[in-house]
């Protein structure tokens, strides 16, 4: 019996078909942010004041100097946000 050379890998992509599926990843990331800053912007708020509450509710405690290294942002700009959340 002769040895068959081993088939092409079922996981193995070309790259046009790389591309498609970043182009639909994106796509897709579009448009659930555009439903979630909708929802947003039905309660008055954006997408900072979501990425900061996502944090303050996952570590409840959280001390402002780990939140401003969490999310990457001046304290001017942390400020404003927990400001108007907490209004």
């Amino acid at each position: 019996m002769a040895s068959q050379p081993p088939a092409a890998s079922p996981l193995f992509l070309r790259e046009a078909e790389i591309r498609r599926g970043i182009e639909l990843m994106h796509f897709a990331h579009q448009h659930l942010m555009r439903g979630a800053d909708a929802g947003l912007a039905r309660e008055g708020l954006g997408r900072a004041h979501q990425r900061a509450l996502y944090f303050i509710a996952r570590q409840p405690g959280l001390a402002v100097r780990d939140l401003l290294r969490h999310l990457g942002v001046t304290k001017q700009s942390l400020g404003r946000v927990l400001g108007e959340l907490t209004e």
